[in-house]
């Protein structure tokens, strides 16, 4: 899925910082740790005071391949459009929640904790998108009118001393102090690094 249009950000031109994710031990290549950082660390530095761009180079963008097919489209008097925003409104990712947790009123006895699976992974799952409700109660799901044939890949390399590796270019906002903004980046990764997959 592509969004077309024009994306105005307000950004010096070089880069203040490049932060590099690699495998040290090679278990995972620049494909995974570049869909890594796109799912989990571009998000959180993005929202960094004085970070006004945030690119990533190295492996891949990962998107579920989805052939239209324009007769079924027609036939059922949709459009493009109408998939498109079917599988951004489905296919997100929720924060998770908690019930009945601190601070609760006295005498609350239970918490209960909302667990959410995340984005779709699988054909299936897509294919089970619903583009459209009809009146009767049937369903138009996106299956009916797309043939799916899994995650595509647009290829990119990056590569730190020889190794796989995915990097991550912050562009520092006009204005803003160099040195707080280096240092928010780096608390930002060290709160982040517990969370890093194991077998590194």
């Amino acid at each position: 899925m592509k969004n077309y249009g024009v994306s105005v950000k307000k950004s010096l031109a070089f880069p203040i910082m490049l932060v590099s994710l690699t495998s040290p031990s090679g278990a995972f290549d620049s494909n995974f740790l570049s869909n890594y950082a796109l799912i989990n660390i571009n998000d959180q530095l993005a929202r960094i005071s004085g970070v006004g761009q945030v690119n990533l180079f190295g492996g891949s963008d990962y998107a579920m391949r989805i052939w239209v097919r324009p007769d079924r489209l027609q036939s059922l008097g949709l459009t493009v459009i109408d998939l498109v925003d079917a599988v951004r409104s489905q296919n997100v990712s929720s924060p998770l929640a908690r019930s009945a947790g601190p601070p609760a009123t006295k005498g609350t006895e239970f918490t209960y904790v909302v667990r959410t699976r995340g984005r779709l992974l699988t054909e299936d799952d897509f294919g089970r998108i619903i583009v459209r409700a009809n009146p009767d109660g049937s369903v138009v799901r996106l299956s009916d009118v797309a043939r799916l044939t899994g995650l595509g890949a647009l290829q990119r390399s990056g590569r730190l001393n020889g190794k796989s590796a995915a990097v991550v270019a912050l562009y520092q906002t006009p204005g803003s102090n160099a040195l707080q903004v280096q240092k928010a980046i780096r608390k930002t990764m060290d709160e982040l690094a517990p969370g890093f997959p194991a077998g590194n």
